[in-house]
């Protein structure tokens, strides 16, 4: 059985134009080097404050948002990576896309206590209502998408 319980991580289409989120959102546009983790953070952060969610639901986008976007830092070739935050209702949407051609097919694994990496799908599987992928057949890169509620 597939470690991956909760959700189906398959592709699912923007519920806009993946050019102008629906409002309000965000698109956060950032160069793919580690110090955008923090830099997106503080952003998300911003943003779901403005819209005054929940601590519960704003803390778990953050982390989400931490994840996704060193993913693309880190295992894909992109020279920028983009984030968009869009609010649904009492929650959020998040999506990181980044300039690669997809994501070679995967399954998650568990990870040895020492290890410092390769929990990723496993947490945003925890974390996250529902995630998934877009390929880039449908954008330019790929995007991992993934909606927060209370």
């Amino acid at each position: 059985m597939s470690p991956l319980h909760g959700t189906t991580p398959i592709p699912l289409p923007r519920c806009a134009d993946h050019r102008t989120p629906s409002p309000p959102g965000e698109r956060i546009d950032l160069p793919a080097i580690a110090t955008s983790v923090a830099a997106a953070r503080t952003r998300v952060r911003s943003r779901l404050d403005h819209w005054g969610l929940e601590d519960s639901v704003r803390d778990t986008a953050l982390l989400v948002v931490s994840e996704l976007v060193t993913n693309v830092i880190l295992h894909t070739r992109s020279d920028r990576v983009v984030c968009w935050v869009v609010a649904q209702g009492s929650g959020v949407r998040i999506e990181v896309t980044d300039q690669g051609h997809g994501m070679a097919p995967r399954v998650p694994r568990q990870a040895s206590s020492e290890a410092e990496g390769g929990r990723g799908l496993l947490l945003l599987d925890a974390l996250a209502v529902r995630w998934g992928v877009i390929p880039p057949g449908h954008v330019s890169g790929c995007t991992v998408w993934a909606e927060i509620r209370p």
